[in-house]
């Protein structure tokens, strides 16, 4: 009994530890980044792309259209849409990987600054599954453990 014991205390241990040490897999490219990433209609954004050749990087998205980057790193671009959620896409070149994704929000009044809701201790991290895993294999050991000792010492050994 002793050894479910230590083998329930050893698998929840490496639940736990298993988060910290993946590393994501990037299947695209590199990344887009707008600046700010929210606007208000005809304000101005900045993208700039992660690639190693600019020359024929584009950036595409149904708040700007498609635009061509011509060598530079970044592009400056007036947005006239009406407000919304646009997706941002984008490819180092025609034969390029397609880059990470990203979101442009337009907003006739988009919010400044953090939400005022009082001191924040509800506003908590969403736990991942194999941290919750863990913490219930740890607590069912606990229990059988518990449970394990309570009953050999009510029989006396």
């Amino acid at each position: 009994m002793r050894s479910v014991l230590a083998t329930a205390v050893c698998a929840g241990a490496l639940l736990l530890a298993a988060p910290a040490t993946a590393t994501p897999i990037l299947p695209f490219g590199g990344d887009i980044t707008v600046t700010p990433q929210w606007v208000e209609p005809g304000g101005e954004v900045s993208i700039t792309l992660d690639c190693d050749d600019h020359d024929h990087a584009f950036v595409e998205s149904e708040a700007f259209g498609e635009v061509e980057l011509d060598g530079e790193e970044d592009v400056d671009l007036l947005v006239d849409e009406e407000p919304g959620r646009y997706a941002v896409h984008g490819q180092c070149g025609p034969d390029g990987p397609p880059l990470n994704d990203t979101w442009l929000v337009v907003e006739d009044d988009y919010p400044y600054g953090g939400v005022e809701t009082g001191a924040g201790g509800t506003a908590m991290r969403a736990v991942s599954p194999a941290v919750s895993a863990g913490v219930g294999v740890l607590a069912a050991a606990a229990i059988g453990g518990g449970a394990l000792f309570l009953r050999r010492r009510r029989a006396g050994l």
